[in-house]
């Protein structure tokens, strides 16, 4: 049976695999988003009023008329927008959902409008596109979740489990040292036990008879 210290590393290797999944945004002037065409306006502090970009993720949305595309790299995704009319969400090649709101454009009621978080882990391409000719889209920020391919998170990862791994193989060895010393001192004290010292004499003859001869003192 394995030891408790031999199975912790793993155990803790396990759990921090199942806690790299990571959420990512998307903002709607990130370079992953691209516009078909020159949106309507890209609304920010200096163009929309402060009580309505202060509702916004990073203070900034977009509108426009044309269909938005998206490419991400994981296994769920949201999409949060508002909107004049009624738009229609592809992904990869395959429409996927539909958002209706029939309310004034560009009010600042961003909401999420649409989530899939079913989507197969790799790479994808989210269309988001205008039902009809005179559909206005406010686009805020998409999240997608992914495995964290952070290379500082993957360096920590390793460091935490390689000294996890380190620590066991020195515990294991010190256990182990332990163990052969005891043994080897049992294995001594059960040799010498009931054997007398000898005396000068017999530790003489046992001398020549191993060829250390005694020096002869002059007198």
């Amino acid at each position: 049976m394995l030891s408790s210290s031999v199975l912790f590393p793993f155990a803790l290797l396990c759990g921090l695999v199942r806690a790299g999944l990571t959420n990512y945004t998307i903002d709607d002037g990130n370079s992953a988003v691209v516009y078909s065409r020159t949106p309507v306006l890209q609304c920010s502090a200096s163009t929309c009023p402060e009580s309505w970009t202060s509702q916004l993720f990073n203070q900034t949305s977009t509108m426009t008329e044309s269909p938005i595309i998206i490419a991400f790299t994981g296994s769920a995704i949201y999409v949060y927008l508002t909107m004049a009319g009624q738009c229609i969400f592809n992904i990869d090649g395959i429409d996927v959902g539909v958002f209706n709101n029939s309310g004034a454009a560009a009010a600042g009621n961003i909401q999420l409008a649409y989530s899939n978080t079913s989507v197969p882990d790799g790479d994808h391409i989210i269309l988001i596109s205008p039902a009809h000719a005179n559909t206005l889209i406010e686009f805020d920020y998409a999240i997608y979740t992914a495995a964290t391919n952070d290379a500082k998170h993957s360096a920590r990862v390793r460091a935490i489990v390689a000294g996890v791994l380190s620590a066991t193989v020195l515990v294991s060895g010190l256990i182990t040292s332990a163990f052969l010393w005891r043994r080897h001192e049992r294995e001594r004290k059960f040799l010498l036990r009931g054997v007398r010292l000898v005396d000068a004499d017999k530790l003489d003859k046992a001398s020549i008879k191993m060829g250390h001869v005694p020096q002869q003192t002059s007198e």
